[in-house]
């Protein structure tokens, strides 16, 4: 399944525990503009996502992982699942501190 760069915003802002509004705080743009990347009504660019998960913390490797582009397809949904899984993990793990 190939996912758009907005679901994948959607994705990473839910597995951290972010509500859009919670997530445009944190990037210091407004919540419009978030809801239009996860619908489609904006285009996000593959260095725009990159950008937003480095302010989220994320790390190259889990960013390249969950776009996938290097991933065969029969891999690609294990590779975002396993992003996922780390997200979760960081967001888990952040809440504790």
């Amino acid at each position: 399944m190939k996912y758009t760069m907005g679901h994948l915003l959607s994705l990473v802002r839910a597995a951290m525990g972010l509500s859009q509004d919670g997530l445009a705080d944190r990037l210091h743009i407004s919540k419009s503009i978030i809801s239009r990347y996860e619908t489609g009504d904006r285009k996000l660019s593959k260095v725009r996502f990159e950008g937003i998960c480095r302010e989220l913390g994320l790390s190259k490797k889990l960013v390249e992982l969950l776009i996938a582009d290097s991933v065969s397809p029969k891999n690609t949904d294990i590779a975002r699942e396993l992003g996922l899984i780390l997200l979760t993990r960081l967001s888990s793990s952040q809440v504790k501190s």
